[in-house]
């Protein structure tokens, strides 16, 4: 897969769990023979010497917005430096052993021949793995949303939006890397404007378990969670109803007015 390249970002907050995932990760990426270019948000020295030893490229992030690292690493992925790169796979750097999806990643990068981007989504099981505030934020929330919204303008309506790796062909790098947006928006607004333009978005489930080494049920994973969906649905939807169907917003907020209602009783 020589015409392939991975775009992620790294960074290791000091706990060794993570930094094992990361490295495995990457081994697994270079056992493919697939180049990586990661930004990193502040790493451990221990994880940096690590990734230099497996020749990955490491950009410098000066921010700790998560959307700053994303749009980084496209980028330099899609200019490639001369080298013959054609597809692009994002996906965060911890998604390793039973959370990966490494016997996956030809057959996605194959889609590529048919499609601008493809979602990668988890199986109908593999969602059932995950804590019950997650699959409640990730599930009945944002893949509702977006699936409903590109759904209506592409005719096709994808399953699981927020595992959030995306492959996607370099010619539609830019939709990721002109986001407005320096948070998790990145990977789901940038759909919306390609769906617009008429790219053809693809989805590919694959099976993958909810990583014991997360902290799923603690408040910090409940605040996290509650952040990432106000990120990704809210603000990116107002924003699209302002800029191109203001008529419609009323009518859309109003069929999701009774989850969101659920949505609020379960933060509570």
């Amino acid at each position: 897969m020589k015409d392939t390249i991975i775009a992620t970002i790294t960074y290791d907050n000091n706990k060794d769990e993570i930094r094992k995932r990361i490295v495995k990760s990457v081994e697994e990426w270079k056992d493919l023979g697939l180049e990586v270019v990661t930004s990193d948000g502040g790493s451990s020295d221990e994880l940096l010497s690590e990734l230099r030893e497996l020749d990955v490229n490491i950009l410098s992030r000066h921010s700790i917005d998560v959307g700053v690292g994303i749009k980084q690493s496209v980028e330099w992925a899609a200019k490639d430096l001369d080298k013959m790169h054609s597809k692009i796979l994002y996906c965060e750097s911890d998604k390793s052993g039973n959370y990966g999806f490494k016997k996956d990643i030809e057959g996605i990068f194959k889609m590529l021949d048919r499609a601008d981007i493809v979602v990668v989504g988890r199986t109908s099981d593999s969602m059932r793995s995950y804590p019950a505030f997650q699959q409640f934020t990730e599930k009945n929330l944002i893949n509702r949303f977006y699936s409903d919204l590109i759904g209506d303008i592409t005719g096709y309506y994808i399953q699981d939006f927020s595992y959030c790796p995306r492959a996607f062909r370099k010619s539609a790098a830019a939709y990721f890397t002109d986001c407005p947006y320096d948070n998790w928006a990145v990977m789901f607004e940038s759909l919306i404007r390609a769906a617009k333009d008429g790219r053809k978005i693809v989805d590919r489930n694959v099976s993958i378990t909810f990583p014991d080494t997360e902290e799923a049920s603690s408040m910090k994973a409940y605040i996290y969670r509650i952040e990432q969906a106000n990120q990704i649905t809210l603000v990116p939807f107002l924003d699209y109803f302002k800029r191109n169907d203001v008529s419609s917003a009323s009518s859309f907020l109003k069929k999701y007015s009774k989850l969101l209602q659920e949505y609020t009783t379960f933060t509570v």
